[in-house]
């Protein structure tokens, strides 16, 4: 029990690690479905509180859907893959280990979740990508859209994304 505590004390700084290490730490088994119940609804609490915090790792570099991933045959609720795709996780943290969520899961025979986190992959780097194009575009139009003296706008200029000019209208 006072090993615990150290468990828990090691992340009070952080309320998304530390509702997730309460969560295991109160897992109950139910013998009549003989299985883990266990209840991540702080976890998905403390991440709405701060969604910056949904990536964080703990000691063993596992984010909550690692957690999640490892947990596949266990009754976990309050808190699902999908909550977390919605909620902006990164799919491609990998653990001490050099896993990814997918890849653990990859090592277990459940397909479905495998294909389901190979989907969110795609659709996050589709979202990352859509971001750094939004990026380039405001840098782009900062610096061809300015006014003249005269009020009139200049012309857009065709080589704005050019490495050079990008690296020059971030300075």
């Amino acid at each position: 029990m006072a090993q615990d505590f150290k468990i828990l004390d090691q992340y009070k700084d952080n309320p998304v690690l530390y509702e997730t290490q309460e969560a295991l730490l109160k897992a109950k088994y139910n013998h009549a479905t003989k299985k883990w119940h266990i209840d991540f609804t702080k976890v998905a609490d403390a991440i709405e509180k701060n969604p910056k915090l949904i990536d964080s790792q703990d000691m063993n570099g596992n984010t909550i859907l690692h957690v999640l991933a490892k947990l596949l045959d266990k009754n976990c609720y309050g808190l699902s893959f999908n909550d977390l795709f919605k909620m902006g996780a990164n799919p491609f943290v990998t653990n001490k280990e050099g896993l990814t969520p997918r890849g653990l899961v990859s090592m277990r025979s459940f397909p479905d979740v495998h294909g389901q986190l190979s989907a969110y992959e795609s659709s996050y780097q589709a979202m990352q990508l859509g971001k750094a194009l939004v990026a380039l575009k405001d840098i782009c139009s900062y610096q061809t859209y300015q006014k003249t003296p005269r009020g009139n706008s200049i012309e857009p200029d065709i080589n704005c994304l050019q490495p050079s000019t990008v690296q020059k209208a971030k300075k």
